[in-house]
């Protein structure tokens, strides 16, 4: 995926800016698991990070609600702590590129740029990045064995910002090879 390099510590500073502030623009293509129905979609959820295991979790407004003192009890009786009480909205954008019956190649606008966010909110939609062992379940993973997926299929394709020095909006962009094949 691409990968931007400051030349400097001011360059890296600017550029750290202006992720922090959500002022970049970042798209990813992800492999998924099962065949995503809907050849657009938008994804909105509430998400927290568990302290057991660091990962990011999508609760519902109710569960949202219902946080006190740091801990979460979700609709199934399942009691969670979190690391804070800080609940961040995730949103993303999403267009199918390819899909077959057992996977979909989606290309990814983030809205937001949250911890785990495109891994948790695919993963809760119930296609999981294929190689994905945080977030993927037993038939994903399966499945990303038997294909030789052992990695997460997630990659920044294209990725924009402010210069630090010309002051101008630049994309870095990758292209996925036309005779991909899922």
């Amino acid at each position: 995926g691409v990968v931007v390099i400051a030349k400097n510590k001011s360059a890296a500073s600017f550029i750290a800016k202006q992720i922090k502030e959500h002022t970049t623009d970042k798209y990813y293509f992800a492999l998924c698991y099962g065949n995503v129905a809907d050849d657009t979609g938008h994804l909105e959820d509430l998400l927290v990070r568990k302290q057991n295991d660091g990962l990011a979790l999508v609760v519902s407004r109710k569960e949202a609600n219902s946080l006190k003192n740091q801990t979460i009890i979700l609709g199934k009786g399942q009691e969670q702590r979190i690391f804070s009480g800080e609940i961040k909205k995730a949103v993303l954008d999403y267009e199918v590129m390819q899909r077959d019956e057992n996977s979909s190649l989606l290309k990814i606008k983030l809205q937001t740029g949250r911890f785990h966010q495109i891994r948790v909110q695919l993963a809760h939609m119930g296609h999981p990045i294929l190689g994905d062992r945080k977030y993927g379940t037993k038939e994903s993973l399966e499945y990303s064995e038997r294909f030789g997926k052992t990695n997460v299929c997630l990659a920044c394709y294209r990725f924009g910002f402010v210069h630090p020095s010309s002051k101008k909006k630049v994309f870095f962009e990758i292209t996925i090879p036309q005779s991909l094949k899922l």
